[in-house]
This record gives structure tokens, sequence and C-alpha cells, in this order.
């Protein structure tokens, strides 16, 4: 929760500075737990194409990015 809190008092350049420093950590962790986290993730993921946000064109793009990238 602390680390949350943190993250959302950032910049939008340190957000992703962070980002960038810490992908290869969420990639290893995603890789270890795949199945556990698409799990979680998918109702966000579902919520934001119901909200108008993302359509499922754009959301498979980003899932295969994240998946190549974790490779």
């Amino acid at each position: 929760a602390k680390l949350k809190e943190g993250f959302h008092k950032l910049s939008n350049e340190e957000k992703l500075n962070f980002i960038k420093s810490i992908a290869p950590e969420i990639c290893q962790a995603f890789m270890e737990n795949r199945e556990e986290l698409m799990g979680e993730m998918m109702p966000f993921c579902m919520n934001a194409m119901n909200t108008g946000k993302m359509d499922m064109n754009k959301m498979k793009s980003m899932w295969k990015d994240m998946m190549s990238n974790c490779q």
C-alpha cells in the first residue's frame, strides 16, 4: 500500500522511469505466476473494455506486447 501511495505521488515522467526500471522484475513475477495473475487481471481488463477505455484489439495487442517482452 505504501508503494502504491508513493507511486501516485510521482510525476508522469517519474512514473514511467520507475516502470521501466522494474519491468524485468515484473516480467519475472508474471512468468512465475502467470495463471494467478491472469485471473486477477482479467476483471480489470474487462472493466476497461466495458467503460470504453479499451477495445478487444487494443487489449490483445497490449497483452501480446507484454508477453513478448517477458520472454
